[in-house]
């Protein structure tokens, strides 16, 4: 990894999004998260979350090419530029970033690679590739056997939790339906009228 390249990507970047926009008052970026894991698979929002917006930056590469480093220097950016930023966490681990959204430039920039992984499909589309821009040539050759095993126990491991996520819905659904078994629905809907009325609904 090179790290100065990843942070003159990063520069450039920062350029092309911010330099005609922004003002002096700092603005705070919006967390939230964009799909999960679930007893069926990963599943994500990305496409519906982008589909109005004119430009996608597609981001490619590696494990620790540099992407969530990226993507956190975007956001601190915009919000010192006074940019409004939704902030989008890896459910995976969410110390890692995998996606900014900038509604004023109608612009988004994720990860995308797997369990995520896009490709360009129309107009404004673009692939930012931090394994060619940041990365020695050839490590994925040089280091091949290692990496495939390792993908294949992750793949593995991935595939392990999202039948317990199966087995923990199971569970939930017996303990729900002991539970719709013994409620009162009428007290239910007594409470909800005077919430309503309380609320001025």
């Amino acid at each position: 990894m090179d790290f100065e390249k990843a942070d003159q990507v990063t520069q450039e970047l920062i350029q092309d999004l911010f330099a005609d926009h922004g003002c002096d008052k700092q603005t705070t970026g919006r967390h939230l998260f964009f799909g999960a894991a679930t007893p069926r698979g990963a599943f994500d929002f990305i496409q519906s979350l982008t589909v109005e917006l004119d430009r996608r930056i597609f981001i490619k590469g590696r494990p620790g090419s540099g992407k969530s480093t990226l993507l956190k220097k975007l956001a601190a950016a915009a919000e010192n530029k006074g940019i409004e930023v939704q902030v989008y966490h890896c459910g995976f681990d969410p110390n890692s970033l995998d996606m900014l959204i900038f509604p004023q430039l109608s612009t988004a920039i994720f990860d995308s690679t797997a369990p995520h992984e896009y490709f360009p499909d129309r107009s404004g589309d673009e692939i930012l590739d931090m394994y060619e821009r940041a990365m020695t040539p050839g490590t994925d050759e040089a280091y091949a056997n290692e990496l495939a095993g390792i993908k294949e126990r992750y793949s593995a491991k991935m595939k392990e939790a999202t039948s317990h996520l199966a087995v923990a819905e199971a569970i939930d659904s017996q303990i729900k339906a002991f539970y719709t078994a013994a409620t009162n629905f009428s007290v239910v809907e007594q409470l909800q009228s005077k919430l309503e009325q309380l609320l001025g609904l």
